[in-house]
Formats: structure tokens, C-alpha cells, sequence
């Protein structure tokens, strides 16, 4: 008898993959994708908001398979006072920002740093790891070379619904969706030419 192709085996919803140790980690930045712009709700309202997903290799910290941890973090694209974004460039340069500053985030791209993981419960119960905050290497601390290539992706480099987008199979999930999911749901993939 032939196996029914509407066969399928239940599965949770929580996925089994491996965290790396909270604490300070050498790190390098590997990957900026830019989300597009959701609707998302805040203190009962709803706004947009364009959102990043940045990307690090813990390049001193290796999983039990012998691979680097990478870890990936959401960010509004902004670079307001109160933004969780201002913070990691701040901490990355060293420095704050001043009023009006432009500032392009390519250029943390590959830089060595030392980045702070805290340890997390979702609300259903799901332990997750999280980056605390980011600073320079301490004087003297070598920073391992990353393994993983660089990658920047922005929406304004798609043409077509049918391009493929790239992302790395390195790249963590988003709050347990792929990004490239994460993408296709954004406002501005829904003005991107079907062929």
C-alpha cells in the first residue's frame, strides 16, 4: 500500500535548537536585513514601524556541534534617544551619537566587539537568549575572525516576487518565523512586481 501524500506527523510548535551561554561573548556583526515596515501594537494603538534584523557571530563560542552561535535581534529602524537600536551603536562606537548624526549601520559590518547575552522566558513558557548590550573589545582582547560571510539585504534590492532573497541558512529565526517569511509580510514587499 502507498503512503498517503496527506500523511504528517504532529509535531509542537517549539523548535529544538541549542542557545548559546548568557554573559559576554567576543562577537562580530554578520548580517543587517532590512524587515520592511509592519504594522505592529503599541500601548493600544497601532503604528508602523520599518524593522532590521541584525545578526552576530559569537565568534568564541561554539555550539555542540563545533559550529559558531549566531544569534539575531530586531530593531526599529530608527536612531531616536529612546531607541534599542541607539543603544547597540552607542555601545558599539563607544560613544553617544550627536543630535542630527547620520550614521550607517554597513559600517559595524565584520567590526570586533563584545556583545552581552541575558537569559529570557516567552510568555508561553519558551527559554530564549537575548542580546543585552554591545561594546568595544577590551584593550587588549583579541576578537576571533568570523567564519560566516557578511550579508546585507534590503528590500530595495528586490525586483520580483519570484527573486530569491538569499538569506543565509546561518540566519536565526525571528521571533520563530524565518526572515525571509518576515519579509514577505512587510508593506513594501506588497508593492513588488509579481513576475
Amino acid at each position: 500500500m502507498t503512503a498517503s501524500p496527506f500523511a504528517m506527523k504532529a509535531a509542537s510548535s517549539e523548535g529544538s535548537y541549542e542557545l548559546p551561554p548568557s554573559g559576554l561573548h567576543p562577537a562580530r556583526l554578520v548580517a543587517v536585513i532590512d524587515l520592511g515596515t509592519h504594522e505592529r501594537e503599541f500601548n493600544g494603538e497601532k503604528i508602523n514601524q520599518h524593522k532590521l534584523f541584525l545578526c552576530w557571530e559569537l565568534t568564541g563560542e561554539n555550539d555542540s556541534n563545533g559550529q559558531t552561535f549566531v544569534i539575531g535581534q530586531e530593531y526599529t529602524f530608527s536612531l531616536h534617544k529612546k531607541a534599542k537600536l541607539r543603544a547597540i551603536v552607542e555601545g558599539f562606537l563607544g560613544r553617544s551619537l550627536t543630535e542630527g548624526e547620520d550614521y550607517d549601520i554597513l559600517t559595524m559590518m565584520g567590526a570586533p566587539s563584545v556583545v552581552s547575552l541575558k537569559d529570557g522566558v516567552s510568555g508561553n513558557g519558551k527559554k530564549f537568549v537575548e542580546l543585552a548590550s554591545i561594546a568595544k573589545p577590551f584593550k587588549g582582547q583579541t576578537i576571533p575572525e568570523q567564519t560566516k560571510e557578511s550579508f546585507a539585504f534590503s528590500l530595495t534590492q528586490v525586483t520580483s516576487t519570484k527573486q530569491d532573497l538569499g538569506i543565509p541558512d546561518w540566519c536565526p529565526f525571528t521571533y520563530g518565523k524565518k526572515v525571509e517569511d518576515e519579509i514577505k509580510k512587510s508593506q513594501e514587499w506588497d508593492n513588488v512586481p509579481p513576475f
